[in-house]
């Protein structure tokens, strides 16, 4: 990088020894100004987020037509951020908030609103009949679903998002 000095790099996630996501990392924490756009077959949330929450300036497909390849070097050259139409409104949608239905499953539901009357582990475990390890791990889920890492937060969420 040192030797060419590029004012933007254009980068595959799916790639040998090192992905994509690592590379951005490292290109990311030894030359920050550069600006990296993800070029890549998968469009799946998960790449998308690691890649943009990582430092990514852009994020296309190779499905994009060489037109709308360029345009988008342009765009993140010019200090822009690009993206795929398909990307950017898998984008958007992460950001509307989603009501508890569409998040967490029935049984996770069920769990949340007994934990958000008050009740411990233990008594929602009896009440639904089955052990406090299996409502541990539906706390675990709600926890990793929400993006949270409390009790405290989860039934924050749950009052905000489960009322009409």
């Amino acid at each position: 990088m040192t030797l060419y000095s590029p004012d933007v790099v254009l980068m595959d996630i799916n790639m040998p020894k090192v992905d994509g996501i690592e590379g951005l990392k490292r290109i990311k924490s030894k030359f920050p100004q550069i600006k990296v756009l993800i070029q890549t077959a998968f469009d799946d949330s998960d790449k998308v987020f690691k890649a943009i929450s990582n430092g990514a300036s852009g994020y296309i497909l190779k499905s994009d037509n060489p037109t709308r390849i360029l345009q988008a070097i342009e765009e993140v050259y010019e200090g822009g951020a690009s993206m795929n139409p398909a990307i950017a409104r898998k984008v958007m949608e992460y950001f509307v908030p989603k009501k508890t239905q569409e998040i967490l499953t029935p049984k996770e539901q069920e769990v949340l609103k007994f934990l958000s009357e008050g009740l411990s582990y233990k008594m929602v475990a009896d009440k639904l009949g089955v052990s406090y390890s299996t409502i541990n791990t539906h706390t675990k889920h709600i926890y990793e679903k929400l993006h949270i890492s409390s009790l405290g937060e989860a039934i924050y969420w749950y009052y905000r998002n489960s009322q009409p």
